[in-house]
């Protein structure tokens, strides 16, 4: 329908175009073809710049803050911002290796599912044991079927623990939020080995 293209290039600012050429559907598509890129584009930036700020927000919690509790908090929150996540489980592992010590979770849902911890701990002990990311779907009845997420948090004698998140299926994590995402992990990483150092020197 060459109105319905010709309001999308107008909508996209390609009103020269619409214009002059309304009455060629082909070029038409082509010029909102080329307006969509664009918007995509210009989306990805702004998206890129909120991933920026997220990491801006958490720097200055973490030149701040001292202790792990409130550093892993501004991790998660963090996280939760980036991917737009629902739910986010940071879960450190005792020092045997064998289980996680402390499994925490910050943000909310919306569903009342009692399960949604468990089934974030398997997935996140999976991560470990695989040493990737892995992506579980979650189908449940009458709501959006949603996705785990999980990572592991590698030292370099090991792992130390896992990170996961629950976000909506429908969107899928992109790559510049998987990026943000495993520098995070890394991140946490180093705040759990400068806390355990810290505490064996004060035994010292």
């Amino acid at each position: 329908d060459s109105q319905l293209l010709g309001a999308r290039a107008l909508s996209a600012g390609a009103d020269y175009h619409v214009i002059k050429h309304d009455r060629w559907i082909n070029e038409l598509l082509l010029v909102v073809k080329h307006a969509e890129e664009t918007i995509n584009s210009h989306q990805q930036v702004r998206h890129l710049c909120e991933i920026n700020q997220h990491l801006l927000d958490l720097a200055t919690v973490l030149t701040t803050e001292k202790d792990i509790a409130p550093q892993l908090d501004a991790i998660a929150q963090a996280v939760l911002g980036i991917t737009d996540a629902e739910r986010c489980w940071i879960g450190l592992l005792n020092q045997e290796g064998d289980e996680f010590d402390d499994f925490h979770g910050y943000g909310h849902t919306e569903s009342e599912a009692t399960d949604w911890e468990t089934r974030a701990r398997d997935t996140a002990w999976r991560s470990l044991h695989d040493k990737e990311l892995l992506i579980d779907r979650i189908d449940e009845t009458g709501t959006t079927p949603r996705r785990i997420i999980a990572l592991p948090i590698v030292l370099e004698n090991g792992p130390a623990g896992a990170l996961a998140i629950v976000r909506a299926a429908a969107a899928p994590l992109n790559e510049p939020s998987k990026n943000a995402l495993q520098f995070l992990c890394v991140l946490t990483a180093i705040l759990i080995h400068n806390d355990r150092l810290n505490r064996h020197l004060q035994r010292r």
